[in-house]
């Protein structure tokens, strides 16, 4: 009767962009992309800013041919031009989309963010990626018969949810603020911000993907690739914390790098162990160093 009730498993879906909707998932994203675009250039016409997206317009329709390329092809075809596609889209932006003959519009200097704007669209974007994660583990828990034991492993996946929230939000976002209200500009603190969200939204994924596994198999012996999810996802999200709090308070408080050290030992420890010994000790560190943040600042 279970089984009959069930909805389709999750990863049955996620394959959609790569099966018949790929049109549709390109389509969307490059009108956001051009549309985008073109309407700043038309807003910031006479400002350094319309300028830099003049180039940004001639990066994205290049990269955009990637994107169609890959709706053509099939396959693995299709996961290799994408990923090309999203490696030069951060590559325009780590260069400030440079073009032959007409070099960068604008520095750091002259991006004119609002730095209370800039904190209100990092904060919503981790609260999604957060949110998306305790959908991944919701959707792994109902997939699957019940078992007490794939019940402790959905509340230990939960309580590493609360604890990366807390890591993020107890301190990381305070010292955001404080960094982007005294700094003459705040381009800077973007520039670190926006590095740091992407790889820590890297991160939360790795993270679901390791507590999806242990919730639907959590009695199952570790595999390196598990391993490298549960331990290796928490520890990028403390090293892009690490790099942003470097560069915002001039060094990063202890608790970042003794984590990943953490991490690291626990890794080698619990790997002859099951999957829910595996997620159990990457949250204990998680959950550490989130008290250890509330210690700090009480």
């Amino acid at each position: 009767m279970l089984s009959a009730r069930r909805a389709p498993h999750p990863r049955s879906t996620r394959t959609d962009a790569f099966d018949g909707r790929a049109w549709l998932f390109v389509t969307g994203y490059l009108l956001l992309q051009l549309g985008r675009s073109s309407f700043l250039i038309v807003a910031l016409r006479g400002r350094p800013l319309g300028e830099h997206f003049v180039n940004d317009l001639v990066w994205e329709l290049v990269i955009g041919a990637l994107w169609v390329a890959g709706a053509i092809a099939d396959g693995d075809w299709r996961l290799v031009l994408w990923g090309i596609a999203v490696a030069a889209s951060h590559a325009g932006a780590w260069a400030l989309h440079w073009l032959p003959g007409r070099g960068r519009a604008i520095d750091l200097g002259h991006t004119e963010i609002a730095g209370g704007h800039l904190i209100e669209r990092f904060r919503l974007f981790f609260i999604i990626a957060l949110g998306e994660t305790v959908l991944t583990t919701g959707n792994a828990f109902t997939d699957e018969p019940f078992e007490l034991e794939r019940l402790l492993a959905l509340a230990i996946g939960f309580t590493g949810t609360v604890a990366l929230w807390w890591c993020y939000f107890q301190r990381a976002e305070e010292v955001g603020v404080e960094a982007a209200e005294a700094a003459e500009d705040a381009g800077a603190v973007g520039w670190w911000g926006t590095w740091t969200l992407t790889l820590m939204v890297l991160a939360l994924i790795a993270i679901a993907v390791g507590d999806e596994l242990a919730i639907a198999h959590p009695g199952d012996d570790a595999t390196l690739g598990f391993t490298i999810l549960t331990f290796g996802g928490p520890a990028l999200f403390l090293v892009a914390q690490m790099f942003f709090l470097r560069e915002a308070l001039g060094r990063p408080p202890r608790s970042r790098p003794l984590g990943v050290a953490a991490l690291a030992i626990l890794a080698a420890a619990t790997s002859p162990l099951t999957l829910l010994a595996g997620i159990a000790a990457s949250t204990a560190v998680l959950v550490a160093v989130a008290v250890a943040d509330t210690v700090a600042t009480t």
